[in-house]
């Protein structure tokens, strides 16, 4: 598989950052579903956040598991797409936690290796951005 990288900057994004997905024209803002990317890298951040936008979800992004727990305390989620090895807290933990405040949360896994977990979902990196967009789309529309 061929690993992907996104052609935007990352533009720094902080700890927990909300953006309204730029292809949402003819949804208002509060009408597109929102997706939650708890993610330390910034380079994969940015192309997750970037592949988001495609399929016109508002994007909501965390570089860790307590930032991503906060954005859960002030923002409804649909789908939380989950780093595995998160510093501080590992993504099954943190989906177990968020489940906690949102029981209807579906989760996205991504992780370099293989792991059985919690989520709804597992995308071993590197993935292409079909498999990420069926991934995020099948629990949307669940």
């Amino acid at each position: 598989m061929q690993a992907l990288r996104s052609g935007r900057e990352s533009g720094g994004n902080a700890a927990g950052t909300e953006g309204t997905c730029a292809g949402s024209a003819g949804h208002a803002a509060s009408a597109a579903p929102a997706v939650l990317v708890v993610e330390d890298d910034s380079d994969v951040r940015a192309m997750m956040e970037e592949m988001l936008r495609d399929l016109d979800c508002r994007v909501l992004s965390a570089t860790s598991g307590e930032a991503a727990l906060a954005l859960l305390d002030q923002h409804t989620v649909r789908v939380a797409v989950v780093d595995q090895a998160l510093p501080g807290m590992a993504g099954q933990d943190f989906v177990a936690r968020a489940r906690g405040r949102a029981p209807d949360l579906r989760a996205v896994y991504v992780s370099g290796t293989p792991i059985d977990g919690q989520g709804d979902a597992v995308l071993l990196k590197p993935f292409r951005a079909a498999q990420f967009h069926a991934a995020v789309s099948a629990l949307l529309t669940a």
